[in-house]
């Protein structure tokens, strides 16, 4: 959560927490068959009796740091369950370490395959209610389930739940966009070269945009696109009604107060409290993140675990950069590092649209991927996949000219022509492009390619190879070879000639 630089000093709640007087037992989760373990409030007895608070302290420490390693060594092993890491969030809870606890469970949450089984988590969560208060980051986790049961499973009790914790201010409309990530004074050296591309990369954006609330770091971005397509974007920003030394930024749409004393996850949970509530899809939502401390990394994960999609731009360190190379999290559907170039974050952060009817749309595609064939014969290998014909053609290359189907319209438009059916009285056609408009357009399928492919599952490397889906081409437009662009630039320069295969131009 952008906020303040306390994003890299957060209290120490190790020492400020106070232990409940607990007894380590377990609940059996029915529908799992596998026992958790959890703390519940004053019933201490047996295991410790006669040793002593401290010493008894002492020994739960120990057993919780046994679990915890025990859950460790699973996680170590595939596959992965989620019930291994619901026990790794109780084990950090009850140690007061709550960001590795959110971390944990939201990892538990995404692995989990159904409704019963968060409902599971969540009633052996319910038996440390009576000790809510001395454990820090317990609602976080509470909440967070009932978030991922009706979020992702459309559980009408727990949506009925979250209505009833959401502010009271108004619904928040789709689409959605996070902008997270660092918030320390140090960070604005790197914000130089983000922050135009940034804010150039939602002139065509229209929705909401949430944040920190603050004029520091990724906040103040929000706050500047805000300032600049005021129009088009709502901005809401997150802050702990009891923070008093830091300003606002005052551009935003809403700031939305916390009734906490200080940033921490809870914005996090809250925000997603209001989204789900809202009626708003997780699949509706996109984050972007940038650097970023222990805040920043929950609002990576939770946004993962919920089915978020969630672009880390090239260049990020601290946790942006710990993520991609995580290895429980690095290979996360929905999760991509993508190039600081304004195309290329505008193509992920915007909603794309079906532009024709199925069938409309499918012949359209049908001719892209023919006049491309036409185009790379002899100078793509025949072999390659995408020089089939289409009905052999590879699923993931069907949907890519589909895809390119839909762009077609944004790309005209962009320019500041229409795409229009063709009829005996229509105004003669525009045939031909400038090498400017040639070069707008080109960007644009350019980021359309990067964001495809890197959701795909490819990588950059030095050399294109594509059984292993490596390319040299991720990278900003201004980076990509001559002949790479002229490539671009011939492909989107038939766009008159494809249309008239199906009767349309663009006038």
């Amino acid at each position: 959560m952008a906020a303040t630089d306390l994003d890299s000093k957060l209290p120490d709640v190790s020492r400020s927490c106070a232990r409940p007087r607990s007894k380590l037992f377990y609940t059996r989760a029915s529908s799992s068959q596998i026992e958790l373990f959890f703390f519940s409030v004053d019933q201490l007895s047996d295991p410790f009796e006669g040793q002593g608070l401290s010493n008894t302290r002492d020994k739960l420490d120990e057993f919780a740091r046994t679990k915890l390693k025990e859950g460790w060594r699973e996680a170590h092993q595939a596959p992965f369950s989620p019930w291994t890491f619901y026990r790794m969030a109780v084990s950090y809870l009850y140690l007061s370490k709550p960001y590795p606890a959110l971390a944990a469970c939201a990892k538990a949450l995404q692995l989990s395959n159904s409704e019963s089984v968060i409902n599971a988590a969540h009633d052996a969560l319910s038996v440390l209610d009576a000790c809510e208060e001395e454990l820090v980051g317990y609602e976080w986790l509470r909440r967070l389930l009932l978030i991922g049961a009706a979020g992702r499973f459309h559980a009408s009790r727990a949506l009925s739940e979250l209505q009833l914790l959401a502010l009271p201010e108004a619904p928040i409309a789709p689409p959605v966009t996070i902008l997270a990530g660092g918030c320390r004074a140090d960070d604005d050296a790197c914000f130089v070269v983000f922050r135009p591309l940034v804010i150039e990369a939602f002139r065509t954006y229209t929705g909401t945009i949430i944040s920190g609330g603050t004029p520091i770091g990724v906040s103040s971005m929000a706050g500047d696109v805000q300032e600049a397509f005021p129009e088009s974007i709502h901005a809401i920003g997150y802050v702990p009604r009891g923070v008093t030394n830091t300003p606002l930024d005052h551009r935003y749409n809403e700031i939305r107060l916390t009734p906490n004393s200080d940033f921490s996850a809870m914005e996090v949970i809250q925000y997603w409290c209001d989204l789900v509530a809202s009626g708003v899809s997780p699949s509706q939502v996109t984050v972007l993140g940038i650097d970023g401390g222990p805040i920043s990394a929950s609002e990576y994960k939770v946004a993962l675990a919920l089915g978020a999609s969630v672009a880390l731009l090239e260049g990020s360190g601290r946790e942006a950069k710990k993520l991609r190379h995580n290895r429980r999290w690095r290979a996360s559907r929905g999760l991509v590092c993508i190039p600081v170039d304004s195309y290329i974050i505008e193509e992920f952060v915007k909603p794309h649209p079906q532009q024709l009817d199925t069938a409309e749309r499918e012949r359209l595609a049908r001719v892209i991927h023919d006049a491309y064939r036409e185009r790379e014969r002899g100078v793509t290998p025949a072999d390659d996949p995408s020089m089939a014909p289409w009905d052999e053609l590879p699923s993931y290359l069907k949907h890519s000219n589909r895809a390119q189907a839909d762009r077609i319209f944004e790309k005209v438009e962009r320019i500041g022509y229409t795409v229009e059916r063709r009829t005996g009285g229509s105004a003669a056609p525009i045939t031909d492009f400038t090498r400017d408009e040639l070069t707008v357009m080109a960007q644009m399928e350019h980021g359309r390619w990067v964001v495809e492919r890197l959701n795909g599952g490819w990588m950059p490397g030095s050399g294109r190879d594509v059984r292993h889906k490596i390319s040299p081409y991720f990278v900003p437009w201004r980076a990509l070879p001559e002949y790479v662009k002229n490539k671009e630039r011939k492909m989107v320069r038939t766009i008159p000639t494809l249309l008239d295969a199906i009767g349309l131009q663009v006038g």
